[in-house]
């Protein structure tokens, strides 16, 4: 459960950065991802077929823009051997 609320914290931490559109077309985060925790990002198009896989940038500013209409989010969290992966779609604002 714990590995579960980590991923989902984790979500809503890149979902809440990405309602700036400069944000969400540099991919980027403005909190670190913790220790045994992965994010992956997958680009969409409009009608959700995958077109790339940018990573996500730690920094924000300096990042080149992406502007992909939909993008991703997969986190995987370990935890004391229990693993918890989520996922989700978010549109650019």
């Amino acid at each position: 459960m714990t590995a579960t609320q980590q991923a989902q914290q984790i979500i809503e931490a890149v979902r809440g950065d990405w309602l700036s559109v400069a944000n969400y077309d540099q991919r980027c985060a403005t909190q670190p991802v913790p220790a045994g925790a992965q994010v992956t990002l997958t680009n969409l198009d409009v009608n959700g077929n995958p077109t790339g896989t940018p990573a996500l940038n730690t920094t924000c500013g300096s990042n080149p823009p992406d502007t992909a209409p939909v993008r991703r989010i997969n986190v995987q969290v370990t935890l004391g051997g229990a693993t918890s992966s989520l996922s989700v779609d978010v549109a650019r604002p």
